[in-house]
């Protein structure tokens, strides 16, 4: 591996410290986006790689047996000097290349893919990776997922730094607002129905044989939900009020409809418990392509850190299930025009 150059080599490594990420415990969403960059590639190994002043540690890893290795080994250097995605289709045909460790001994890599991680501030803090022990090689579609595929990386660290910046804000938050639901808990008990749509700062508590519900004007609204029944529910129930719907079962569909109508559409009701791909990371990548998307996030069950994470990618509405016609309709209603 080449010499690191001091000046930068500090700098970078103050970025990677904000982030609070080496030795952390596995987490769900890096080991899905490790995932999702050895099945885009066609490979049996991929890893999410950062380095600190001493090593090469693996924030997420498939297919490979260690969780670090020195910093003086490897091939994700490469990145560092082209700061762009790097494919070797075989190491062996390279002379530099087949003397390295990494080739010659554990993991015996012939094909590697790298794409740096550069945060927005211009600092690579290392590579995602993906690698094989056979030669081959990827076609442009596949350099381009792999290259998104990196965004979402650094999508997620900057999530974790935001979470991290905004937690003591969270803890006075949540102190106000279990002062204003023990305030309004008297209130509540005389309602039938309540409709509870949770903003960053309060909840607002209205009743809905108050307010009548809202007709819509044929707005196309995208329903993300894995529950079969809440998709009926929720799709009938819009659209006997003049709402259009489209529905996706997980994140990676909403993702693939929101691109295929991001014109048409004109908002995203999503639960925050889907499979496949992390709701946050789903809800970022929505925001990369329409960052104007107006989104309601949904579920039966909410932390303080999940609202944490909701306010800091700026998701601010919340609706809580299971909800009514009424609280769906005038929730809706609000974020349409604009009034949360």
């Amino acid at each position: 591996m080449k010499p690191r150059h001091i000046d930068t080599e500090v700098a970078r490594l103050e970025a990677l410290h904000q982030y609070q990420i080496i030795d952390t415990e596995p987490e769900e969403t890096y080991d899905n986006l490790a995932q999702l960059a050895a099945f885009i590639c066609g490979t049996p190994i991929s890893l999410v790689n950062f380095i600190d002043e001493n090593r090469q540690w693996f924030k997420a890893k498939i297919g490979l047996d260690v969780s670090e290795m020195p910093w003086s080994v490897g091939l994700s250097y490469l990145c560092q000097e082209q700061r762009n995605v790097v494919v070797v289709p075989d190491t062996l045909a390279d002379e530099k290349l087949a003397s390295n460790p990494v080739v010659t001994g554990y993991p015996y890599i012939r094909f590697y893919a790298g794409v740096p991680l550069i945060t927005p501030q211009g600092d690579m803090l290392r590579t995602l990776c993906a690698i094989d022990q056979v030669p081959r090689q990827l076609s442009q579609k596949q350099v381009e997922a792999f290259v998104g595929l990196s965004r979402l990386v650094i999508d997620q660290l900057e999530l974790r730094r935001h979470v991290s910046e905004v937690s003591k804000v969270t803890e006075k938050l949540t102190a106000h607002d279990q002062a204003t639901r023990a305030q309004s808990e008297a209130a509540k008990t005389r309602l039938a129905l309540s409709f509870t749509c949770q903003q960053w700062g309060g909840i607002e508590t209205r009743s809905p044989e108050n307010l009548p519900p809202q007709t819509g004007h044929g707005e196309l609204i995208l329903v993300v939900d894995d529950e079969a029944a809440i998709q009926e529910i929720t799709t009938t129930s819009l659209e006997a009020h003049n709402y259009k719907i489209l529905v996706a079962s997980d994140g990676i569909e909403a993702i693939a409809l929101y691109a295929q109508n991001r014109d048409k559409i004109s908002a995203v009701l999503m639960d925050i418990m889907l499979p496949s791909l992390d709701s946050l990371i789903a809800m970022r990548t929505l925001q990369k392509i329409n960052p104007q998307v107006k989104i309601i996030a949904s579920s039966g069950l909410m932390s303080d850190n999940k609202l944490s994470a909701l306010a800091a990618i700026g998701v601010n509405t919340f609706l809580s299930k299971p909800y009514t016609v009424n609280e769906l309709l005038l929730c809706l209603q609000k974020v349409l025009l604009g009034t949360e």
